[in-house]
């Protein structure tokens, strides 16, 4: 302020004869002009030094040769000194930890280095993140100027979040596990209840007893869906689902849900319609089990709230009306004429253990998870599944899904399962479903003899063991069991022996003691492969395994194996196996049948 009213006062001194100095010379204005900016240097140099600090960050500036020509306050607080003790000097903080972040060029116009130290300070050791800039002077010369900033507290919520997730993963993997090794444990003895079953029903049996083992077979197979929905839902939350991107035709899976699900409405008397649109295609591009599944569930909720009327099953093409090269989305929609559901039951459809209001005078029961796993699928393959009813007017399930088609169409018209109603009759796939099932390549062993198919079972479970041997003599067949990988190899190589008798087929569990199922399949190949001998080749490998994910059969072909077969599996999926793989029991297999009830 007195700099300011200085040069007023010699300002108006300059111009006023009433003042009584005479105006200045031509030296003397230039001198003034010199002096007015040496007092406004001043001033913004007091004013920018005010404003750096009133600054939070530390503030540093250094010539090449390290001596500091400037610091802020916050800067001579942080390391208690002072201007006039550290300008001039080459003061540097005691650094214990120092992090580059990113260290480029050190030259003008070039990007900061960036460094984090953990320096010692008035408050003790703190964490300081520094960002370097090379600037240029009035002069011409280099400086250095770093701005620091306090990130101690930062790093620690940094650090504490780190942990929980840390924590957060490792249970969650923990969780994967735990639930891959149930299934595992679950799905084991779940072979043995349901294969029994199958063999239980196909003895002669009571009318009641009848009964009683068909509900034995119903309840396993309860709650085996639980056990998948669990896992399932269990396998999206980690991130872990991958979808297959394989041709597959449409209409066979369409027909394969309604197949499994036409007995369920026969039993309740619903009637059961389902049409394809002809634009829709017959051939698409996708994950058949999952398109399969989400099916599957929108029947099967259809089905158990739908007490008497139809549930309707439309398959179209989404005509959005604008041009795009991609496939247009399939849409797939389910409509009931059952419960519905209320306003309030529709926000929380979709969520994970919720379930619509049960019928009337019954108790529906699972998990709960059916509606949102097929959600997230759906929205998986670029699509969502959506829902409209109201309470006691029915329901309609609209699942939209991108799968991309080829140029062909099914060109069905609108048809309706086995007559006006599924009652009393059991749904037949297309043709070429059936035909698809069976063309697979039959690579057996040559052997002499004409002895019945020889099948080596590699089993530790005795009861899993006892169902394998008793469909295999069932089908006219000889099994040998072995206990473990490493006596499956022992027989293998016996049999390998002149004069011995090859095998026609092998089944393999992957998890037994000493050797696993995988190390035997690869050294039962070494066998085959190491044998010189014209007209020996391996027998097919067929993989029986309570691991029933897709990675579990993707690492099970891997190995070697031509085949795969998850537990739990009844007599009828092994039965379908020996088809495939050993013709000579396709005879025995299609002779062999139920014996008649007594």
């Amino acid at each position: 302020m007195a700099a300011i009213a200085l040069k007023q006062l010699l300002s108006r001194r300059a111009v006023d004869p009433a003042v009584g100095i005479k105006p200045h010379t031509a030296a003397e204005e230039r001198l003034e002009q010199i002096k007015d900016a040496h007092w406004e240097l001043a001033g913004n140099e007091a004013s920018y030094r005010q404003l750096l600090d009133t600054q939070d960050d530390l503030i540093v500036r250094r010539r090449c040769s390290g001596e500091l020509v400037f610091v802020n306050r916050a800067y001579c607080l942080a390391f208690g000194v002072t201007g006039n003790t550290v300008l001039a000097s080459r003061f540097m903080p005691v650094v214990l930890v120092a992090e580059t972040q990113r260290a480029d060029g050190a030259s003008a116009g070039q990007s900061p280095r960036r460094t984090v130290e953990f320096v010692e300070t008035t408050r003790g050791p703190r964490w300081i993140a520094w960002e370097e800039h090379h600037v240029t002077t009035g002069d011409g010369d280099v400086e250095i100027q770093c701005v620091g900033r306090d990130v101690t507290e930062q790093r620690h919520s940094d650090a504490v979040l780190r942990e929980a997730r840390d924590q957060a993963e490792s249970a969650n993997r923990a969780k994967s596990r735990f639930l891959a090794a149930m299934s595992h444990e679950i799905r084991t003895p779940m072979n043995g209840i349901l294969g029994m079953a199958s063999l239980l029903r196909d003895t002669e049996l009571t009318s009641d007893q009848d009964d009683y083992t068909r509900a034995i077979d119903q309840s396993a197979r309860a709650l085996l869906a639980l056990i998948d929905e669990i896992l399932d839902f269990s396998k999206i939350e980690a991130g872990k689902l991958q979808l297959a991107s394989k041709p597959f035709s449409l209409r066979v899976c369409v027909a394969s849900a309604l197949e499994l699900l036409a007995p369920c409405a026969s039993d309740k008397g619903l009637d059961l319609t389902w049409s394809i649109a002809p634009n829709v295609p017959e051939f698409v591009l996708g994950d058949a089990a999952r398109v399969r599944q989400i099916l599957l569930n929108l029947l099967s909720n259809a089905v158990k709230f739908t007490e008497k009327g139809s549930i309707d099953v439309a398959v179209t093409v989404l005509n959005s009306g604008l041009m795009s090269s991609a496939p247009p989305p399939i849409v797939i929609m389910v409509k009931d004429t059952g419960i519905g559901f209320s306003t309030d039951t529709m926000k929380r459809l979709f969520d994970e253990f919720e379930q619509a209001e049960p019928a009337p005078g019954r108790g529906e029961g699972g998990t709960g998870l059916g509606l949102s796993i097929s959600k997230r699928l759906a929205r998986a393959m670029g699509g969502d599944i959506t829902a409209e009813g109201g309470l006691g007017t029915g329901a309609t399930f609209t699942a939209i899904l991108h799968l991309a088609g080829t140029l062909e169409s099914v060109g069905e018209t609108p048809e309706r399962l086995n007559g006006s109603r599924v009652s009393g009759h059991e749904f037949s796939p297309p043709p070429h479903f059936v035909a698809a099932k069976l063309n697979v390549k039959n690579p057996f062993v040559k052997r002499a003899g004409g002895l019945g198919p020889r099948v080596l079972i590699a089993e530790d479970n005795e009861i899993n063991a006892l169902l394998a041997r008793r469909v295999i003599e069932m089908a006219q067949g000889c099994a040998i069991v072995v206990g473990n990988g490493r006596a499956a190899i022992d027989a293998v190589a016996q049999s390998l022996l002149p004069g011995a008798t090859t095998f026609d087929l092998i089944l393999m569990d992957v998890f037994m003691p000493e050797v696993d199922g995988l190390e035997a399949t690869k050294a039962i190949k070494k066998l085959f492969e190491a044998h010189t001998e014209p007209g020996f080749t391996s027998p097919p490998i067929v993989a029986l395994t309570a691991n029933a994910f897709a990675e579990d059969k993707e690492r099970c072909l891997a190995a070697g194996m031509n085949d795969f077969l998850a537990k739990p599996f009844d007599t009828r999926h092994l039965r379908d196996l020996l088809v495939r793989w050993v013709p000579a029991c396709a005879v025995a297999v299609s002779q062999a049948g139920p014996k008649p009830a007594a």
